[in-house]
């Protein structure tokens, strides 16, 4: 089971799935994964066999420096001092507003993301918001992605299945079988909301891993699932969006002293 620890709220859908274990061993370096404790929305900092660095989403601006700060952590940790890849799901507060603080501890090669936001609020801080992530980008490369397109990261391959509201028309390789847990999950009302733009991302790992990311599942769940998802998994790790028969999980890997150092609630997974 993936430890419990005090404080940590994941607001992401999940999905790691291994299989042909015995291939393992062949491996020479691993993918790891650390999902930092952002205290709402999220951050995943992905670091792959060929160097690449992926953030995903930056948690929330203020607090001190507090969620940069955790992500600097892990980052150092995990020997990363340049995010290669930085992709934002959407635009709401816990997810990009740490970037104008983010970039302050940690440069970013390239930003990815669904295009520009599609919720228009009076409020200043939101215009803000908005306004310092575009500067963020500003400053670095930019790619606008939609469901189909591959992430030119080393190490891994990573295919956009969802982006601005739309899905792959078909299933990935391997997947799009029936999922009985589908059956009695009812489908959500539509949501025109920035959660339900969210940017997914499938990502394999030699074959032998996979990995999908999509914040806020909230429209077309039923068939989000069944069309992109393998039909078994080791981890799950679901946001309050998802019902819990979903939810699967693992242990992470880190050492009692390797745990100490890392930012307050925040686990590691070492594939």
């Amino acid at each position: 089971m993936i430890n419990s620890i005090p404080g940590m709220r994941i607001l992401l859908a999940t999905l790691l799935v291994a299989s042909l274990p015995a291939i393992l061993g062949a491996r020479s370096k691993d993918l790891e994964v650390y999902f930092v404790d952002v205290e709402g929305g999220q951050a995943t900092l992905m670091v792959t066999p060929a160097g690449d660095s992926v953030l995903i989403d930056a948690g929330w601006a203020g607090n001190n420096f507090r969620d940069a700060n955790r992500i600097a952590a892990a980052a150092k940790l995990a020997k990363v001092k340049k995010i290669d890849y930085f992709i934002l799901t959407h635009y709401h507060a816990d997810h990009v507003g740490g970037v104008p603080q983010l970039v302050q501890k940690l440069p970013v090669g390239t930003f990815i993301d669904h295009g520009p936001t599609r919720e228009h609020s009076e409020k200043r801080s939101q215009q803000r918001m908005i306004e310092d992530y575009t500067q963020a980008v500003s400053q670095a490369r930019h790619l606008v992605v939609k469901p189909g397109d591959k992430l030119p990261v080393k190490g891994i391959d990573a295919t956009v299945v969802s982006a601005d509201g739309e899905v792959l028309p078909t299933a990935l390789t391997g997947a799009g079988d029936q999922n009985p847990y589908c059956e009695k999950t009812p489908d959500k009302e539509t949501d025109k909301s920035e959660n339900a733009r969210s940017l997914g991302t499938a990502i394999f790992f030699i074959g032998i891993f996979a990995f999908l990311l999509r914040t806020r599942v909230a429209r077309r769940l039923r068939e989000t699932i069944e069309a992109l998802a393998p039909s078994s998994c080791d981890v799950f790790v679901a946001s309050p969006a998802l019902p819990p028969e979903f939810v699967a999980s693992r242990s992470d890997d880190a050492t009692d002293e390797e745990r100490a150092q890392l930012p307050p609630g925040t686990v590691r997974l070492r594939v």
